[in-house]
């Protein structure tokens, strides 16, 4: 009989702070935190919680998935340092799961009727990263930041659906027929892919593996005192 699979799934790309646990793609349990930037303080205790509701022990885990990013700097790297952590330690594979795919996978299985599906997470100002994908999933326009504009995504001919942290941006941007919905970043999202990569044995070299910034980080200098 096959041994089940249990992944611990990571999100620290935004504010939201993250984990669940899976067994062959289903989720087993979750544990989040809407409050802001509070991954280095909870990671490691939202992550003991879900082992303990799912009454699995650490050593039983196959692999751990962290979101990839892009995103917040500062919680991208806690979220690749915990990961990377618990892989070397219980010896066991690092899974990747670029942020806007694990929204897409989420957002079309709750609204399927849509023509395109354009996830944003906030990029600072009136810029986002993004991408574009059509309703069988084909990528239209690949992962970027983008400046958001009057009319820049006009050349989409039919229904759009926009979400992610950033997609109230488009509030006057968007076409009529267009939708705009609340889809925060969830650990839940990533069970399905997760599962298929470690099906494939599509793993990171932990030693090369980084987090997608797409952009170097906002760092504010220091003032002088005098």
């Amino acid at each position: 009989m096959q041994e089940p699979v249990y992944i611990i799934h990571l999100e620290t790309a935004t504010t939201v702070c993250s984990v669940s646990l899976s067994c062959n793609g289903e989720i087993v349990s979750k544990k989040e935190s809407f409050e802001g930037f509070d991954h280095a303080a909870n990671l490691t205790l939202f992550m003991d919680s879900c082992l303990k509701t799912g009454e699995i022990d650490i050593k039983k885990l196959s692999a751990v998935a962290v979101s990839a990013g892009p995103g917040s700097y500062t919680g991208l790297r806690v979220g690749f340092s915990v990961a990377k952590g618990i892989c070397f330690a219980q010896n066991i594979p690092f899974i990747y799961i670029p942020t806007l795919e694990a929204l897409l996978e989420e957002a079309i299985l709750k609204h399927p009727d849509y023509d395109f599906y354009v996830p944003m997470l906030d990029a600072r100002r009136s810029e986002v990263y993004t991408m574009t994908v059509d309703s069988d999933k084909k990528e239209v326009e690949a992962l970027k930041p983008l400046v958001l504009e009057t009319g820049c995504f006009n050349q989409l001919k039919g229904k759009v659906l926009y979400f992610g942290n950033g997609a109230k941006k488009m509030e006057n941007l968007k076409k009529q027929d267009d939708k705009i919905i609340d889809l925060p970043c969830s650990a839940t999202y990533q069970s399905a892919l997760a599962y298929g990569k470690f099906l494939a044995d599509d793993f990171e070299d932990m030693a090369y593996a980084i987090p997608l910034y797409l952009k170097p980080p906002n760092i504010t200098k220091p003032k002088p005192s005098f």
